[in-house]
This record gives C-alpha cells, sequence and structure tokens, in this order.
C-alpha cells in the first residue's frame, strides 16, 4: 500500500510539472500585442495632403503615426505610373513607406521606398489593423483582406519603423517576427539584400524590368507584355550588374570602406561577404542614406537623400545609374528606350526603320506585320538596317555559324517566333531574335560591323 501510494505521488508531481512546463510554453507561444500598442486606422477618416510635386508619382498621400524620419508609413493613392498598370485606378490606395520630406527642401520630395499592396490596391473604405493576436492587415469594407503580414499568434508584440527603413514586427525579445526588408518592391535600401527562398526574396521588380539573383549572378531582365501570340514571354537578360563577378547566394546593397593611401572613403556596394564587394558609387555625403531602385525604363539608379543640402547639393543625388549619357553604358542599350521599336544613337530616338527606310521616330513606331507560319517563302521578306546591335551585345563568338546571310534568313523564316535576326559581318555570325525594341546605332570605325534584317510580310 505505502509503495503503491508512493507511486501515485509521483505520478501526480509528474504530471504537475508537465503541466506547469507546458503553462509556459504556452505562454511564450501566445504573447500577445498590448492594447496600447494596437490599432485600427480608418482610411477615409484620414486628411489627404495633395501631392503635386511633392511626392513621386505626384499623388495624394497621408502620413500615418508610423514614423523615423526621413521614414514614415504612409497611404498614397494609386495610379498607372505608381501600379505599372496602363489603366486608371479609381479611389484605390497602396499602403507604402515614404523616404524623404517636401517641406524640408524644394527637391526633397517624398520617394516611395516600399510598398504593401502595389498589384492589389484597397478602396477608400479599408482600414490598416494591428490586433491583439500580432497581425497586421490592410481589410476593405467588404472584408476582403487586401495585404497581410500572417503573422497571427507567432508571438508579436509591437511594430517599429527603424533609422534604415525596416518595417519590423518584433517579438518580446526584440527580434525580428516579419519585416519589410523581406518583401522588396522595385527598390533596396541600405542593408537591404536578396537571397534565395521565394520569388519575393531573390529579386525586385518594376513593370517589365526585373533584377534577379540567381546563378550567382545579379541580372537585369526584360520581359514585355506580350502583344500578340507570336511575342515572347522569356525574359532577356539585357545586363549583369556585376559584370563578371561571380556572387554568394546572397548579396546586401551597403555601404563599404575604400582604402586609398591613409586614408578611406564610404563606397555604396553590392556586397557579398564583409570583405569582398563589387563598388558602384562614391556619393557626395551620407551614403547610408541611399536607394538602389529598378526604374520603370529598365535602368538601374542610386539615389541618395541629404535633407539639408551643403554646398549647393540638392536634396536628392543621383549617384549612379547603370545606363547613361555620361558612362561608359549608353542608354540606347536599354531594351525599350525608342519604345516598341526604334533606332537610337547619341542617347537619342532617332528613326523608326521601315522597308521603305528610315522614317522619322515617334512612340507609334512599331516592327511590322509577322508573315503567318504558313506563309511560302516568296512572301517574307527582309529589310536591313545598319551597322546597329541592340541591348544584346555580340561577341565575336555569339550566334551561329560561319553561315551566309540568305542561311540566317532560311533560318529566321523557318521560326515563326523569329522577328529578325543579327549579323555580324566579320565572321559571319547569325543570331535570331524573338524580340526587338531599340536598335542601337554603333559607330562603323570603332566596331566591327553588325546589321540587323528585321522580318515582314510581304
Amino acid at each position: 500500500m505505502i509503495k503503491s501510494h508512493s507511486s501515485s505521488f509521483h505520478q501526480y508531481l509528474t504530471f504537475f510539472l508537465i503541466f506547469c512546463s507546458s503553462s509556459v510554453i504556452g505562454t511564450a507561444v501566445v504573447a500577445v500585442v498590448p492594447p496600447s500598442k494596437t490599432f485600427s486606422y480608418d482610411l477615409d477618416a484620414l486628411s489627404f495632403h495633395r501631392g503635386y510635386d511633392g511626392t513621386e508619382y505626384n499623388v495624394r498621400y497621408h502620413t500615418l503615426p508610423i514614423q523615423n524620419y526621413p521614414f514614415s508609413l504612409c497611404f498614397y493613392e494609386a495610379n498607372p505610373e505608381s501600379t505599372g498598370v496602363n489603366k486608371p485606378v479609381t479611389d484605390s490606395y497602396i499602403l507604402a513607406i515614404g523616404m524623404g520630406y517636401r517641406f524640408a527642401h524644394p527637391d526633397g520630395i517624398t520617394r516611395w521606398v516600399w510598398a504593401a499592396n502595389l498589384n492589389r490596391p484597397v478602396g477608400d473604405k479599408a482600414k490598416l489593423v494591428f490586433s491583439r493576436s500580432g497581425n497586421l492587415a490592410l481589410v476593405d469594407a467588404n472584408g476582403r483582406i487586401g495585404w497581410q503580414t500572417k503573422t497571427s499568434n507567432k508571438g508579436v508584440v509591437d511594430i517599429k519603423l527603424l533609422p534604415n527603413g525596416n518595417l519590423v514586427l518584433l517579438d518580446r525579445n526584440g527580434g525580428f517576427v516579419w519585416q519589410s526588408f523581406h518583401y522588396p518592391t522595385n527598390t533596396l535600401l541600405v542593408g537591404q539584400g536578396l537571397g534565395p527562398g521565394s520569388s519575393t526574396t531573390n529579386k525586385i521588380v518594376n513593370g517589365d524590368y526585373s533584377m534577379v539573383l540567381q546563378d550567382r549572378t545579379l541580372g537585369l531582365f526584360f520581359n514585355p507584355r506580350p502583344k500578340s501570340a507570336s511575342a515572347s514571354s522569356k525574359p532577356f537578360n539585357y545586363y549583369n550588374v556585376t559584370q563578371m563577378a561571380k556572387l554568394g547566394i546572397n548579396i546586401t546593397f551597403d555601404t563599404s570602406k575604400y582604402f586609398y593611401g591613409d586614408g578611406s572613403f564610404d563606397v555604396l556596394s553590392i556586397v557579398m561577404t564583409s570583405d569582398s564587394f563589387f563598388e558602384l558609387a562614391y556619393p557626395k555625403y551620407n551614403s547610408t542614406l541611399s536607394m538602389l531602385r529598378l526604374g520603370s525604363n529598365g535602368n538601374l539608379y542610386i539615389y541618395t537623400y541629404n535633407e539639408v543640402p551643403a554646398n549647393g547639393f540638392n536634396a536628392w543625388e543621383e549617384t549612379y545609374a547603370t545606363f547613361s549619357r555620361e558612362g561608359r553604358t549608353s542608354e540606347c542599350l536599354l531594351p525599350a528606350k525608342c519604345g516598341s521599336f526604334g533606332l537610337c544613337e547619341d542617347n537619342q530616338c532617332v528613326a523608326c526603320p521601315t522597308p521603305k527606310g528610315l522614317m522619322g521616330w515617334d512612340k507609334k513606331c512599331k516592327l511590322p506585320k509577322l508573315p503567318s507560319c504558313n506563309t511560302s517563302a516568296s512572301n517574307v521578306g527582309y529589310y536591313r538596317v545598319r551597322d546597329v546591335e541592340d541591348y544584346r551585345p555580340l561577341g565575336y563568338s555569339d550566334g551561329e555559324g560561319p553561315m551566309t546571310v540568305n542561311e540566317c534568313m532560311k533560318k529566321c523564316s523557318d521560326d515563326c517566333k523569329c522577328v529578325g535576326f543579327f549579323y555580324r559581318i566579320n565572321g559571319s555570325m547569325c543570331s535570331l531574335a524573338s524580340q526587338i525594341n531599340t536598335l542601337a546605332k554603333l559607330d562603323a570605325a570603332l566596331y566591327n560591323l553588325i546589321d540587323a534584317y528585321i522580318k515582314y510580310a510581304k
């Protein structure tokens, strides 16, 4: 009996300890946001400021009381320029982080460096709710969730906007449960990076363009929305940001120290490891308030902000551009510098190549109508544009060959997706193209000649 009583006591004690342990664990899991930290902001109750020239895209906006100067959480009014959608967006709004302050300096416009619901704007009666469960959500009037962090019951106790522009949800130890830096849109702020995982973590996107970290290379890609059944839907790699450098599986846009002689200075870089980086730009002032921005034209920029400009500098400095009038890489090598089709020379759109010759360029310039797949060879024509290349500069060994121009024409004619080809005269190399937008004029005295042949239906 005594033995049995002792056994029962130990069983009870074991159960009690397990129960207490489970309670402690459960308390950690179900930590909730204090009532003083929760909020619900009704969008239609907010007073919006006029954008005019004070914000990027010239949109109306409202600043929410979640700020860390010069960053602030805002709602702004969606429009075609801000969303990349080629149609009006009426009474629709985007939750975003703005950087810069219009009233600090005439050039101090607010630029939108992150957006939560860029492709899914909410209506003017939506709410931004930070609940006791730790979830941050945009809720439309009909109850539809326009966007959310999906962090309910994950230990979130607070929300903060950090000095580097990172919006974070924190646990009781100050750890990040969720952060905006892991969901970039078209911009990387200093300290923000790309890495493997989902498609949201390895690239930034702006309309038809993307910058993607893949195969240890940081590349710029062009993927125009198909205009016809014959248009290609495969992204074209038109530039590699770090040139020939092989990267790690993660990269960060950050400041690095560049040592020269006995001194050193800050450089904005693509950082691979603590002692390995690819320098991009040398800002004139505080480099930490910079952004790496993929523009709507496919160009890659760095902008640096200084609210109190000195020595005549602007509040926003364009610190770097991959394709520029002053740099070694001409703007003519931007895929759609001249729209759907056009000839570019000295960074300007100068002509529209047609079967009848070079005509004046305008925004309506486009490739000719392609022959159907079953068209006889006698009804397939080509016209030549001399001394040009496009955003895929051809090396000496690029393409197929050697072969004659007629052989190259036949290959293109046999391929329904081929819109034309580039023919390198020196080496007789043929390179078929399923997409051609801007043709860049080459200096015949400096380059081995390349001619473009554009396919059309006679």
